[in-house]
């Protein structure tokens, strides 16, 4: 492994978990307006992004109202959402050995902002980038492009760290390294299988990934 500068974070099923809160958050919405719940199978294809979701279980309504079900039933439980167990000695240790630190998700990037000081680990990232106008959602490189752009770092001074199949695709479309996480929404199976470059089941582990 090159010398690594920056390590790109994943937010939901890597650091926050909100597997539960989320899948739930789905389901509800579909099942408002459609009239049915969702199987978790056929939720489960389209589930690294609501407007996916959206797309392949509810296109024949409107988008805003399905959208305002979705982010009503996720706002309260998302905010109280809980870092996984060494999630905040990982970062703090990785900041103190100088490494850079950014967020980079498919989450609105209004809410990741609330949500980052509300649980007073901003400080820890120089850089969050997450969706607003002008991205796609991953597996596009789109965001972890920009990442490394603004923290001045090539791809293969970066590593990021993900626990879907889209943020193996795109690390893989960014040429950069990824750690494939198993705590969150994908199986070790599955993130194997999509050619992560490294798999740990723990936060704890990510450390000696590095050294």
């Amino acid at each position: 492994m090159a010398k690594i500068k920056a390590i790109l974070f994943d937010l939901d099923g890597t650091l926050r978990d909100t597997k539960d809160i989320i899948i739930d958050a789905y389901m509800h919405a579909v099942e408002v307006h459609n009239g049915r719940r969702p199987s978790l199978q056929e939720l489960q294809p389209h589930i690294h992004h609501h407007s996916e979701v959206y797309k392949a279980l509810s296109a024949h309504v409107a988008y805003e109202p399905w959208l305002e079900t979705y982010r009503t039933k996720l706002s309260t439980a998302w905010m109280e959402a809980p870092f996984f167990e060494h999630a905040e000695q990982v970062l703090q240790e990785l900041k103190m050995a100088g490494y850079r630190l950014a967020v980079v998700t498919s989450a609105e990037y209004d809410r990741t902002i609330e949500y980052l000081s509300y649980r007073e680990v901003d400080h820890y990232f120089e850089v969050v980038v997450a969706m607003r106008e002008g991205f796609r959602p991953k597996p596009e490189p789109d965001m972890m492009l920009d990442a490394m752009q603004q923290l001045g770092c090539a791809p293969q001074e970066t590593i990021t760290i993900g626990d879907m199949i889209t943020d193996v695709q795109a690390a893989h479309a960014a040429g950069i390294q990824i750690v494939g996480i198993t705590h969150g929404f994908a199986s070790r199976r599955e993130l194997e299988d999509a050619g992560a470059d490294y798999l740990i089941d723990r936060l704890a582990d990510f450390p000696d990934i590095l050294a």
